[in-house]
């Protein structure tokens, strides 16, 4: 039986009794590092998922593998009716070597509907009048009561306590009433997964991926993450996942620490000096390396930066993250203080404090806190969303409360200087 195998697969040479040599399984492992470096995309191709320690190949992965290999997939299906109309489908996909046609390897995938992400859904309370899902509890200090948000696309409809038509509905989590429209994503999915199982299984690759888990639920994610806490890195051991670390930083890397510094409500000048204080340099001068770890740490060293503020605030000033108004900002409000018809609570003064504690929130986690800044803001000025002048709402939509206070702080400001000029 043994001469009828064949001498070499794909260029791997096989001994008489059709077993891989050593030296063959290492040029098999360095073609799979190979393609990783040259080829695959981390975050596209594989990539880490939240609660696991080791890359996850994703899909497309598992194509560019397989073509380099020149592994052709077959499949065995099964399908299985469940009770109320869900369903079960199984793959099995066995992998052959396209020149030769000899088998290499399977790999089995299930998916059901009974799978908690396609069995339920969320349901939110919808308004009577309008049919949008927007009602909010209403504040106990505005009368309590349910209220259709207008800020989110609703009527603005009040409704009381009690009332049967909001608080008879089914909100939280409720079986999928459309569950069919679930079949063939359920049956795609059971293929994926079979198909990278095989590849896995085919080219040993297990020691360098793990399953891919990207469709898990949150639930499950969640708990991996709280048992495979992420490792901290070694002390002066640096860890890169670039390439040339030494090199000049790039204007992706430019444009995502400015974001992430605009995210937090920061003016240019405070920014400038965030960089001074997690780098010492500015940033036109930081390798790619440096700012590779300035992104991954930019949560902690922005929280460090923010005691450092706290604790360096003279006494008597607040200890809420507020600092003191510049001379623009206070004759600007005395200009609308003295206007005889000043908008209600249309006091810079008083902007600026609410913008300051949304960021203080922000940058603390608190993003109650910091929406409730936000609204302050928007009642106080009586900021109309449907409109958006200050051009804020999809951030609103985003929950970005640092970057909406901040733009309602600017459009506030610009609208006062305007009425400065014209007096």
């Amino acid at each position: 039986m043994t001469e009828n195998l064949p001498t070499r697969v794909d260029g791997y040479a096989l001994s008489a009794i059709g077993v891989m040599s050593v030296e063959d399984m290492v040029k098999q492992v360095d073609k799979i590092q190979e393609l990783m470096d040259k080829v695959m995309v981390e975050g596209e191709h594989y990539g880490i998922i939240p609660g696991c320690d080791k890359n996850s190949l994703y899909k497309s992965g598992a194509e560019k593998i397989s073509w380099v290999f020149r592994l052709g997939p077959k499949y065995k299906i099964e399908r299985e009716n469940l009770s109320n109309f869900h369903r079960e489908y199984e793959f099995v996909c066995e992998l052959y070597n396209i020149n030769t046609g000899a088998f290499q390897g399977e790999g089995v995938g299930t998916c059901s509907t009974m799978e908690s992400k396609y069995r339920y859904r969320e349901e939110k309370r919808v308004c009577p009048r309008c049919d949008e899902k927007t009602i909010i509890k209403g504040k106990e200090e505005f009368g309590g009561g349910w209220l259709c948000w207008k800020k989110n696309g609703g009527c603005g409809a009040k409704f009381k306590d009690g009332d049967e038509s909001i608080e008879g509905q089914k909100v939280g989590r409720i079986e999928n009433p459309d569950i069919a429209d679930t079949y063939n994503t359920v049956k795609k999915m059971a293929k994926k997964r079979a198909f990278i199982d095989a590849v896995l299984t085919a080219t040993a690759a297990s020691d360098i991926f793990t399953q891919d888990v990207e469709d898990l639920p949150e639930e499950t994610l969640n708990s991996r993450k709280e048992k495979n806490p992420k490792k901290k890195p070694e002390p002066g051991k640096k860890q890169y996942n670039i390439k040339d670390p030494n090199a000049p930083i790039t204007e992706p890397q430019k444009k995502k620490i400015y974001a992430m510094c605009k995210s937090e409500g920061m003016s240019d000048r405070e920014a400038k000096e965030f960089y001074h204080f997690v780098l010492g340099f500015d940033k036109d001068k930081i390798t790619k390396g440096a700012a590779h770890e300035f992104i991954g740490s930019f949560i902690d060293k922005l929280k460090q930066w923010r005691e450092q503020q706290d604790n360096s605030r003279p006494v008597g000033e607040s200890g809420s993250g507020i600092n003191s108004v510049d001379e623009q900002t206070s004759r600007e409000s005395d200009t609308l203080i003295a206007n005889e018809n000043p908008e209600p609570d249309f006091n810079l003064v008083n902007l600026e404090k609410y913008a300051r504690q949304a960021k203080y929130h922000v940058a603390r986690q608190q993003m109650q806190s910091a929406e409730s800044c936000v609204d302050d803001m928007l009642d106080g000025m009586n900021y109309d969303m449907e409109d958006d002048p200050a051009n804020v709402r999809g951030n609103y939509e985003h929950e970005e409360w640092g970057v909406v206070a901040y733009g309602l702080l600017e459009f506030a400001r610009t609208k006062a200087q305007r009425k400065i000029m014209e007096e």
